[in-house]
C-alpha cells in the first residue's frame, strides 16, 4: 500500500463520480423536460389546427344551408330572392334569440 495516499483520497474520488453522475442525471431530465414541452407544444398547436378548420367547416355548412332554405324560399315566394332571404335570416336569429332565452331561462331556475 501507497504510505503517500490520504485516507480522504478515496471519499474525494467517490464524490467526484458522484457530481459527474448527477450532473448527468441533471442534464438528462432537462432534456426531457424540453421534449414533452416540444411535445405538448406540438399537440397544442395541432388541436387550435383542428378546432379552427372544424368550426369553419360548421360555419360553411350552415351558411349553405341557409343560402339553400333562402332560395327555396325565394322561390316559393314568386322569384323574390330577397323576401326568402329576409324570412330565413329572420326566422334564423329569432331562433337563436329562443334559444339564449331558454338557455338562461333553464340555468337560472
Amino acid at each position: 500500500m501507497d504510505d503517500n495516499r490520504h485516507p480522504a483520497d478515496d471519499l474525494v474520488k467517490h464524490l467526484a463520480e458522484l457530481r459527474d453522475y448527477a450532473a448527468y442525471y441533471l442534464e438528462t431530465r432537462k432534456d426531457q423536460l424540453r421534449i414533452s414541452l416540444t411535445r405538448l407544444l406540438i399537440y397544442a398547436a395541432l388541436g387550435a389546427l383542428a378546432l379552427a378548420i372544424g368550426v369553419c367547416a360548421v360555419a360553411m355548412a350552415t351558411a349553405l344551408v341557409f343560402l339553400g332554405v333562402s332560395g327555396g324560399l325565394g322561390e316559393l315566394l314568386g322569384g323574390r330572392v330577397w323576401a326568402g332571404a329576409l324570412v330565413t335570416g329572420l326566422v334564423a336569429l329569432g331562433g337563436l334569440a329562443a334559444a339564449i332565452y331558454f338557455g338562461l331561462r333553464r340555468m337560472t331556475h
